[in-house]
């Protein structure tokens, strides 16, 4: 496993890191905290009922501002559960809604991390079953070699990595623990521990000091442990909405770059009392509309391609059939599908037959 943050250990000290090492679900290491924090934040809220579209900007302020003014209100204390999928080549945090009519999650594949190890574990597994199916064949071949069948050896199935259940909240916390404004100098170490539940995390604020003794750097470091939890019953069904989802046949079919669809959002955004949006697919572009207590928004996103000129607004756009797809959403849950503009290069929204 990659190394954590501690300078010239004992023997001692390595014989009790080399126990814990067996103990690793995973572990990694990451040398900006900011991606990481960023990353993290978009599932905040998500798990939230009472999250509405003021609880998210979509304006020009920075995210370490949105992070320190989100954190004083009373959402942000509440426990949002999470469950985290460690596999060989990524890490990946899961939420859902309460109502179970949102989910999100990210992925952050291991080409973000400097270091990624994550545990490897053979499971034995017994083949009977299979044997049962064919037992003619198995006798016929017991009475040609009879002399020729040796002990069978056990079959083992490899698995790597694992899964276990945590407090987005507190993880939030943590990593802002040291500040805000300095993220993208903290180099972060993120690993879990099977045997004690604990999921942790090592920040290094790592600054040049002029003044130090010995003319080198120096800098702050934090640890912290989150207990880990158990992962919850309603896991089974996270995949309930993806699952909804692939039951009917696309019918409609967006990847436009997210600057456009971010400032679209901040529109939406600034009509009060505004509850629901419709949002409407065609093979003129994407549609987006709602009404509020005072007023009315409508915004078109054209989709404007010529031999000449590669259209500004839309990767790919695809309708089928070749028609106008529209249809209603609350407007607080696509505030919430959204939140991944702030980092985002390219959307994609996508709407099926059922809409």
């Amino acid at each position: 496993p990659p190394p954590a943050f501690h300078n010239n250990p004992t023997q001692e000290e390595e014989e009790e890191e080399d126990d814990e090492s067996n103990d690793l679900l995973f572990s990694c290491r990451c040398e900006s905290a900011k991606a990481i924090s960023t990353l993290l934040s978009c599932l905040r809220h998500v798990s939230s009922s009472s999250a509405t579209a003021a609880d998210i900007s979509f304006h020009t302020s920075t995210l370490s501002q949105r992070v320190v003014r989100s954190s004083t209100t009373t959402t942000q204390k509440k426990a949002q559960h999470a469950t985290v999928f460690v596999t060989q080549s990524s890490l990946t945090f899961h939420v859902h809604g309460m109502a179970k009519m949102s989910q999100a999650s990210v992925d952050m594949q291991s080409g973000l991390f400097s270091d990624f190890y994550v545990s490897r574990e053979e499971i034995p597994y017994d083949d009977d079953d299979d044997d049962e199916d064919m037992p003619e064949e198995n006798d016929e071949r017991q009475q040609q070699s009879p002399t020729q069948n040796p002990a069978s050896q056990p079959k083992t199935q490899v698995v790597y990595g694992g899964e276990f259940g945590i407090n987005l909240t507190t993880v939030l916390e943590c990593l802002h623990v040291l500040g805000t404004h300095s993220l993208d100098k903290t180099k972060v170490c993120l690993s879990y521990n099977t045997s004690t539940a604990i999921f942790q995390m090592e920040l290094l604020e790592d600054f040049a000091s002029s003044t130090t003794t010995h003319g080198g750097s120096s800098g702050v470091l934090s640890t912290c442990a989150i207990p880990g939890l158990a992962v919850s019953e309603e896991e089974e069904h996270f995949s309930s909405l993806a699952v909804a989802f692939r039951s009917s046949p696309i019918v409609a079919r967006a990847i436009l770059k997210s600057e456009y669809i971010r400032d679209a959002m901040g529109d939406l955004n600034d009509v009060v009392g505004a509850t629901t949006v419709t949002v409407g697919i065609s093979p003129r572009g994407m549609e987006l509309a709602t009404i509020g207590s005072f007023g009315e928004c409508l915004l078109s996103l054209p989709h404007l391609p010529t031999p000449e000129k590669e259209d500004q607004v839309f990767v790919s756009l695809e309708c089928t059939p070749r028609k106008l797809h529209a249809n209603s959403y609350p407007l607080h849950l696509l505030f919430m599908g959204m939140r991944g503009l702030e980092i985002g290069s390219e959307t994609s929204v996508s709407m099926n037959g059922r809409g």
